[in-house]
């Protein structure tokens, strides 16, 4: 019974919610943008999973996560809950991730699923 009550607490706390999606030339490929909350004791954060078309997000991005560092970086023109951040993809297998130099970064992956991800800070 301790083993249930752990996991529900836990992960019980914290809901996605999604702001974009941007698919692949060919549709094989989405792009997620979301913020992932978990509670008052946490800032908003801005999230970023790379999965296949047919998939649903599932929990905190894959991708890229950041926050606006209390206050520093610059909020989304249409998203007040996340970071300055424009997602492209520039081919099939190839995105770029443009987003605010003053975010505070906690993940920042160059390939996920055989995709490759440019970044620039702005």
């Amino acid at each position: 019974m301790m083993i249930f009550a752990f996991f529900f607490f836990t992960d019980g706390g914290c809901k996605n919610t999604i702001h974009s999606t941007f698919f692949s030339p060919d549709q094989k490929h989405k792009i997620v943008l979301h913020n992932y909350d978990c509670g008052a004791t946490t800032g908003f954060s801005t999230h970023i999973s790379l999965i296949e078309s047919d998939e649903m997000i599932d929990g905190a991005g894959n991708t890229f996560v950041a926050d606006d560092d209390h206050g520093k970086a610059r909020s989304h023109p249409s998203f007040d809950t996340l970071i300055d951040v424009n997602i492209e993809w520039l081919d099939n297998r190839t995105v770029k991730i443009t987003y605010d130099k003053l975010a505070r970064v906690f993940e920042e992956d160059e390939r996920v699923d055989g995709i490759d991800i440019k970044y620039v800070r702005k």
